[in-house]
């Protein structure tokens, strides 16, 4: 681990570091959360508070062997999370969330360069083989950056997950470590 900008940095990136959550995240993650537009991608659909987000971060360090959960920051900015879920040691995979809750820093790659650094940190360090994630399938710009990170559309669950009033298809991609290529970023 290294500091910078008076943060610790889990992995560092050319644009993008990965550090660990804190409490003083939980402003930005209660906020994020309640956005209606940035909830709009995520599975999650009910508003939270700082109780919530409290709790939730709790949780986290009690899933330290199956979960890592990081803050995407840009230049010491806070812009969203990162997390490998569900880490089989024994299987070697694990699933991938990411959220960019600052929408200000949607669309400029930030979101690429933060998937590239926890996938090689996945394959290189934890040993994992294959990363896998879900998507919903209106969400055009998250299946963009994931097919640039090398994820492949595994399977289609037809409409699974309800918004706006109706359902949709949720797309189940992954990426293996022996057919990974980081994206030129």
């Amino acid at each position: 681990m290294k500091k910078t900008d008076n943060n610790v940095v889990f992995l560092a990136g050319k644009r993008v570091n990965l550090r660990p959550i804190e409490r003083e995240d939980i402003p930005n993650l209660e906020r994020w959360i309640n956005d209606e537009e940035v909830r709009h991608n995520l599975t999650a659909f009910l508003p939270m508070n700082r109780a919530d987000e409290e709790e939730w971060i709790d949780s986290i360090s009690k899933k330290k062997g199956t979960d890592i959960t990081l803050i995407i920051t840009v230049k010491g900015k806070p812009i969203g999370t990162i997390s490998l879920h569900k880490i089989s040691l024994n299987d070697r995979n694990a699933t991938l969330g990411i959220g960019i809750g600052e929408k200000s820093y949607w669309g400029k790659g930030y979101g690429t360069e933060a998937i590239t650094l926890i996938l090689r940190y996945a394959f290189n360090t934890l040993n994992l083989r294959k990363m896998c994630l879900s998507v919903f399938a209106f969400n055009e710009r998250a299946i963009a950056c994931y097919e640039k990170c090398g994820f492949k559309e595994e399977g289609r669950l037809k409409e699974q997950r309800f918004r706006d009033g109706k359902y949709h298809d949720e797309i189940r991609m992954a990426v293996f470590a022996d057919k990974w290529q980081p994206p030129k970023i």
